[in-house]
């Protein structure tokens, strides 16, 4: 009997109200991307992101029209797990252009994170990557030959919203379509 030890649970749903949000959703974004500390290079590429504006009221507009939204598949997801109160952290979007990307990241010390996907093309666009949290684990593996994934990627379309825990590490292939691709994220954490 083969048994999963230490597996990693990735929720994946969908956004039943996506249609009805996405314009209002990416007319109060295109405002936000405006202002310059939105505009910002990194590792070479241009990502926009409001992540660093924190609580700055102009946020507030589509943060508005998104929780409600979202939040029965947040409930849905804490249910699952048992969760009984549910605490929303920093909220932000991400908006890349061709050649924009981003680097391995995690989000710890929240306990989970979440990927909404807005604004996406599966067949010009990349699903958010998850590596392997054991990397030495992996090493050894393929020294050995065996074939042990080093990293997932579900397959999402727009409007999908993927749940993962804080500390996995995950990264965003460079964009190379001239289709825009556009994600809000968000972090919380819950008691049991």
């Amino acid at each position: 009997m083969l048994h999963k030890v230490f597996g990693l649970s990735v929720y994946q749903t969908t956004v039943g109200s996506h249609s009805a949000i996405r314009e209002g959703l990416l007319a109060e974004i295109r405002k936000v991307m405006e202002k310059p500390e939105c505009q910002f290079e990194h590792d070479n590429s241009r990502v926009y992101s409001d992540y660093r504006l924190g609580n700055d009221p102009i946020t507030h507009r589509y943060r508005d029209l998104l929780l409600p939204a979202l939040r029965p598949c947040v409930e849905e997801f804490g249910n699952m797990l048992g969760i009984k109160e549910i605490v929303f952290g920093q909220v932000w979007f991400q908006h890349y252009e061709r050649f924009s990307f981003h680097n391995t990241h995690n989000h710890w010390p929240s306990l989970f994170s979440v990927v909404y996907y807005l604004q996406f093309d599966p067949a010009q666009h990349h699903a958010t990557t998850f590596v392997h949290p054991c990397a030495l684990q992996h090493k050894i593996y393929s020294v050995h030959n065996i074939n042990w994934p080093r990293e997932f990627k579900p397959e999402v379309k727009e409007g999908d919203i993927v749940f993962f825990p804080g500390f996995l590490d995950h990264y965003v292939p460079m964009c190379r379509s001239d289709k825009p691709r556009t994600i809000i994220s968000f972090n919380f954490d819950a008691t049991g």
